[in-house]
């Protein structure tokens, strides 16, 4: 059987990383752009507007027509416009708009994980003492267990991670990607990083191919246990 193909992250999603320091604290934004969520999410937001500009024709006929019946065509007509605009308008939102990026502030140092929807935010905190270094290494995209592209083609990029002190107990942290070829700016993002947690940076060769912490442990629990009923088969001398 052949193995899959490898695509280069371009191929998949566009990708820039951008750090910026303010105040001393270094943000790291790293910005991409998944076709798929930009596919799904604008039409979803632009059906979403819709159903909501229809509570108001909704209303504004039922005013002008007058009457009981019409009261309520119109009051069940809004409804359901409202129903599906309040479905709709978030999801497209947060399809097209959400975002994340990551604050290393100098008190701790600690981690500052930041979802925005640019009218709200959500802020998780990581103590950098969790982790023991920063690892620079070319990685599935997407390389969770389980995962359910394990048949797709993997897509490679240049995976900046934190690796955690305790891998069975917390988790590893990505920091950003990059594409496969990006090594280099991958290094010097990875290194800046590293220099404001006061961690080691750790960089594979060019051509390794890394997994995530979590799924070489994964892996490794699915291996089948030796079979204790084996015979061991003894070498044997070549004959002369």
């Amino acid at each position: 059987m052949r193995p899959p193909a490898v695509l280069p992250c371009r191929h998949v999603m566009a990708l820039t990383l951008r750090l910026e320091r303010d105040h001393g604290r270094l943000a790291i934004h790293n910005r991409m752009v998944p076709v798929a969520r930009l596919v799904i999410g604008v039409p979803l937001l632009a059906v979403g507007a819709l159903f909501l500009s229809g509570v108001v024709t909704a209303i504004v006929e039922g005013v002008r027509t007058g009457g009981a019946d019409a009261a309520i065509a119109a009051g069940l007509q809004a409804w359901l416009s409202a129903l599906f605009a309040a479905m709709l308008l978030p999801l497209g939102w947060w399809l097209s708009f959400g975002r994340r990026f990551i604050v290393i502030d100098p008190q701790g140092p600690t981690i500052v994980e930041v979802f925005d929807w640019r009218v709200g935010r959500k802020e998780v905190r990581r103590p950098s003492s969790h982790f023991r270094a920063v690892r620079v290494a070319a990685e599935p995209l997407n390389d969770e267990p389980n995962s359910s592209n394990d048949a797709a083609a993997p897509v490679y990029c240049q995976q900046i991670r934190l690796l955690a002190q305790a891998p069975g107990v917390q988790p590893s942290f990505e920091i950003g990607v990059l594409e496969l070829e990006a090594r280099q700016d991958a290094i010097a993002a990875a290194g800046q990083v590293a220099s404001a947690l006061g961690l080691p940076l750790e960089v594979a060769e060019p051509g390794a191919r890394l997994r995530s912490p979590e799924r070489e442990m994964n892996d490794a629990d699915d291996l089948p246990p030796p079979d204790d009923d084996a015979e061991e088969i003894e070498p044997t001398a070549p004959s002369p």
